[in-house]
């Protein structure tokens, strides 16, 4: 009975290790018993890879496909000028109850205009349509309509832009360019947007404003004086004449923080009081302060209409600088 006790374990002990063996031979060096690598290695991570987000459709609504065209430039042009600066300040600022209130009725430009501000505004798919075809109808502007045609240059790009990528809310933002060169004109001594030679008295005060295309103005030569200047708007910027030695005319010059700007304007000075625009003066230099003659307007205000018979005509509102109303905008 014993030598059958000693073979059954001599059996055993023989299959346990042929077990130990195979299981042995099918883990790869290093791998306890029983992983499951073997084949899944292969692709590590196959069964578990994350899934990356794909591209956006451009189809997807109110998906940002792409940053948009910019907005309109800097003009500059003045909110208090006439047409076409007024419009495209206001445009400019995505004003459209302000364009409404100002609608010229004559021009093409201005209808899509209107029509695509309301669109970036709401981003009505119905705005962008009819937008789209009031400015199908429109021809480019010129280069000297400087803000027209950055106008129709602006809103071309988001039309196509919004053709391209429908349904995409478009919110552009204004780029730090202009549309219009920076130049001085002229100047008004009557406060108005144009050009006018009304002298002024050798006595100095009188307020003047300069005309052209102009931001960021810091001082004004006038001769060989600088005097300061001051922004009342983008585009509309005032200094008041210094005292002059003696009647005549003198250049001036404007500047910001850079240097000079390109172009230049004159100012005359007058001892005649009948002459002067701002008020009685004479060549001993009156002071601006001193009392007025009652023959002579007395208030330098810039709304105080001067003698028709001495001086230019103040009701003139016709575009100032490089731009013109040729397009249509009033």
């Amino acid at each position: 009975m014993s030598t059958n006790f000693g073979r059954r374990a001599c059996l055993l002990t023989v299959a346990a290790g042929a077990a130990l063996l195979a299981a042995c031979a099918g883990s790869p060096a290093g791998a306890p018993a029983g992983s499951t690598t073997g084949s899944s290695s292969a692709d590590p991570g196959a069964d578990s890879a994350e899934q990356l987000p794909g591209p956006i459709s451009p189809d997807d609504p109110g998906a940002d496909v792409a940053a948009p065209p910019s907005w309109l430039p800097i003009g500059p042009a003045g909110p208090a000028d006439p047409a076409p600066d007024m419009w495209y300040s206001r445009l400019q600022n995505k004003d459209c109850p302000g364009l409404a209130d100002l609608n010229p009725d004559t021009s093409q430009l201005w209808t899509a205009a209107f029509t695509l501000c309301a669109a970036v505004v709401s981003q009505d798919a119905g705005d962008w349509q009819v937008g789209a075809e009031q400015l199908a109808a429109v021809s480019r502007p010129g280069p000297s309509d400087c803000l027209e045609r950055a106008t129709y240059d602006t809103l071309t790009a988001l039309v196509a832009f919004r053709t391209t990528h429908p349904g995409t809310r478009i919110n552009p933002a204004s780029p730090q360019t202009l549309a219009c060169a920076l130049e001085l004109t002229g100047l008004s001594t009557l406060g108005g947007t144009q050009t006018d030679t009304g002298p002024v008295c050798t006595s100095g005060g009188a307020s003047i404003r300069l005309l052209g295309r102009l931001v960021s103005v810091t001082t004004v030569t006038v001769g060989a004086r600088s005097v300061p200047a001051e922004q009342q708007a983008e585009n509309t910027v005032f200094f008041v004449a210094p005292p002059a030695d003696a009647p005549g005319t003198v250049s001036v010059t404007v500047g910001d923080a850079a240097g000079r700007f390109p172009g230049s304007a004159t100012l005359q000075y007058t001892s005649d009081s009948g002459l002067a625009v701002d008020g009685p003066c004479s060549s001993s230099g009156t002071s601006p302060d001193a009392p007025s003659n009652p023959d002579q307007p007395s208030d330098t205000n810039m709304n105080t209409d001067p003698p028709s018979s001495t001086n230019p005509d103040p009701s003139s509102d016709a575009p100032v600088g490089t731009s013109t109303s040729s397009a249509g905008w009033g």
